[in-house]
């Protein structure tokens, strides 16, 4: 469960974020979309972090949309590709990664073209182009990509674990002694009452 603290500072962040990226491991064969106000900063977070375990995150491309508006798109992006959607634990840190996606890069590009402006599409296809020429991107991109299934996406709070076989139980065992308020928050929002 996010804290107030917790809270306010993903919408601050959600709001303030300028740039939409599509970032790519080779050791995990999997994309990631997201949204950050300092794009080097939020490389360098990815690979500490480690979704699924790599440490080998690139850009594919990026785009700056400006604030406010950077968030919403990739909601309505994530929301469009969710059939592609996996989830995978950080290795650095508790929690895991929702933005994960197991799809051809020209998927996630079809479905963010609906997205952007014109000029928008034109300097992210450039970046994109910059980086799909090397050699070694077109190896890594051509191999066949993973058909997500239920339990790749696992939620912690309905007690779902995740394809690593980690245990992720970040939150106490739900109470039967509670009062109807309370049942309310832990069964609607999954909070967890000690």
């Amino acid at each position: 469960m996010k804290t107030g603290n917790s809270v306010k500072s993903f919408s601050k962040s959600y709001n303030e974020a300028t740039y939409l990226y599509i970032a790519y491991s080779p050791r995990s064969h999997l994309f990631k979309l997201g949204i950050t106000k300092e794009l080097s900063q939020r490389l360098n977070n990815l690979n500490i972090h480690k979704p699924d375990g790599s440490s080998d995150w690139r850009y594919v491309g990026y785009v700056y949309l400006g604030k406010k508006i950077t968030g919403v798109v990739e909601t309505q992006l994530g929301t469009s590709l969710k059939k592609y959607n996996v989830h995978r634990c950080f290795h650095a840190k508790r929690g895991y990664c929702r933005e994960l996606y197991s799809c051809e890069l020209s998927i996630i590009i079809e479905y963010l073209n609906y997205r952007l402006l014109p000029e928008e599409k034109k300097i992210l296809q450039k970046k994109i182009d910059k980086v799909t020429l090397d050699r070694r991107w077109s190896v890594w991109f051509s191999r066949e990509f993973y058909n997500p299934i239920e339990e790749d996406n696992w939620n912690i709070k309905k007690g779902k674990y995740n394809p690593n076989n980690q245990t992720a139980e970040l939150l106490p065992p739900k109470r039967n002694d509670l009062t109807p308020f309370a049942e309310m928050l832990q069964e609607k929002y999954g909070v967890r009452i000690p």
